[in-house]
């Protein structure tokens, strides 16, 4: 009894190792997901830096974590709020995703766009929020055009620390500097079309 209860056992791993391939290698997956630097954002210009990360590294997720997700809202210039219309009346973090994924799907495909923040002003206003204040200068390499578009301006915004001690911008209101610019606020009315 035992010799068949081997035998028995024998065949049928013979017919798994031969049926699933179990030492055959396979060819590996690609990721799914771009890369990330997202650097845990422990004070409001870690905020920012994963900003600039995201637009680097095409990651709309990363770009999303830089704002509240209990209340965002953002002010559009003036021009911009003449030009497009309704578009930023009711602008929000969903609004942010849409026109982040459209502008990443009409990037050149090897390259990147980058963000620059400077003359950084970031005030505490109490023990959970602080306001900053920064001209920003967003270049980005436009596959359609083969130009790299620049937008410039300057950016207020309103940060908050949630309960695990992790900041995000709660309000964001753009300003342009010279009426030549074109602003953050024309990308985001363009992109969100």
């Amino acid at each position: 009894m035992p010799r068949k209860v081997i035998v028995v056992i024998g065949i049928m791993l013979c017919f798994g190792v031969v049926s699933c391939n179990l030492f055959k290698t396979r060819t590996p997956q690609e990721p799914t997901q771009s890369s990330s630097n997202r650097i845990p954002p422990t004070d409001p210009e870690i905020v920012l830096q994963n900003m600039i990360d995201a637009f680097h590294d095409k990651n709309t997720e990363n770009y999303l974590y830089s704002f509240s997700s209990v209340s965002f809202t953002f002010e559009a210039t003036a021009n911009a709020q003449r030009n497009f219309g309704s578009t930023f009346l009711t602008w929000d973090k969903s609004s942010e995703r849409d026109y982040f994924t459209s502008l990443m799907s009409h990037v050149q495909q090897n390259s990147a766009a980058t963000l620059k923040f400077d003359s950084i002003n970031i005030v505490p206003t109490a023990a959970d929020s602080s306001q900053g204040d920064t001209n920003y200068n967003l270049a980005v390499p436009l596959a359609e055009t083969n130009v790299i578009k620049n937008f410039k301006g300057r950016a207020q915004f309103i940060f908050a620390r949630d309960q695990t001690g992790w900041w995000s911008i709660r309000r964001w209101l753009d300003i342009g500097l010279n009426t030549s610019d074109s602003t953050w606020s024309d990308l985001k009315g363009t992109f969100a079309q």
